[in-house]
């Protein structure tokens, strides 16, 4: 049974991409205001949060805002893009046990195509991660970046 889902967005370039009007706020992009509204529709609650400085994204000022949420076992975490890589450190340093992770389009550890996101990576990826949760699902695009379709954290 799944008791609230945490949608943590993903990142941007630039300040400005991140304010302007042409991309709007992260959270409201692309398809989380659509599952937001349709999960609500189910009776579950979502969390759909802005993330401070997505430009910039800190870790701990990322992790304040996430720690809001009450999170258990029944809850299921989706992370998009350096959401993602924030999702996995969260559970790796809290080893906290949730329902289901959801990655899409993960920009996670071990490649500088986005050195401003290297806070968000640091830390390892082993095997002891697949006990804080129960199932794992990733989702990425054909023409995703080459990091993010041919990484070794789906097998």
């Amino acid at each position: 049974m799944i008791s609230n889902v945490i949608i943590v967005h993903g990142s941007n370039a630039t300040e400005e991409d991140s304010k302007s009007r042409k991309w709007g706020p992260e959270n409201l992009r692309h398809w989380k205001p659509w599952i937001k509204k349709k999960l609500e529709e189910e009776g579950i609650v979502v969390s759909n949060e802005i993330y401070p400085r997505d430009w910039l994204p800190d870790y701990e000022e990322w992790k304040n805002v996430f720690e809001e949420n009450e999170i258990d076992e029944n809850t299921v975490l989706v992370g998009h893009n350096a959401g993602a890589a924030f999702i996995l450190r969260w559970l790796a340093e809290n080893k906290k046990k949730v329902n289901k992770v959801i990655l899409v389009a993960p920009y996670i550890v071990q490649s500088n195509t986005y050195s401003y996101l290297n806070e968000f990576n640091d830390f390892k990826i082993d095997s002891a991660l697949k006990n804080y949760f129960n199932e794992l699902t990733v989702f990425y695009a054909d023409d995703d970046d080459e990091d993010i379709i041919l990484h070794e954290y789906y097998s």
